[in-house]
């Protein structure tokens, strides 16, 4: 049994996201769905006194979120696209993909 300072992993992570981009739509003044997910996993490290690791680089982050959403490793083309890529959101837009992505839906409806 993991012990409870355990950080979440990243397919827990991922499911969550799933149930709360899933919810229903808020108010208009209310905080963007990604600020309030970031403000939660901020507390809970604070109070878990878990100290986060820095952030990876482009192509180790490419490999984990396909395998951790899509269950597989991008294809040669997907890596050369994103590597290359120079927007400052790529990574927010491929989260945005893959979870669109079907490979993803299947995935769930199997855990």
């Amino acid at each position: 049994m993991p012990s409870p300072r355990t950080p979440t992993t990243a397919c827990s992570i991922a499911t969550i996201l799933v149930l709360f981009c899933s919810a229903a739509p808020g108010r208009a003044d209310e905080k963007p769905l990604r600020q309030v997910i970031d403000a939660e996993t901020k507390a809970a490290w604070q109070r878990e006194k878990i100290t986060p690791v820095g952030r990876c680089d482009d192509s180790t982050f490419l490999r984990r979120i396909y395998l951790d959403l899509v269950g597989t490793v991008p294809t040669y083309e997907e890596t050369k696209k994103f590597l290359t890529d120079a927007d400052p959101k790529k990574r927010e837009k491929l989260i945005d993909r893959l979870l669109a992505d079907p490979r993803f839906r299947c995935i769930r409806r199997c855990l």
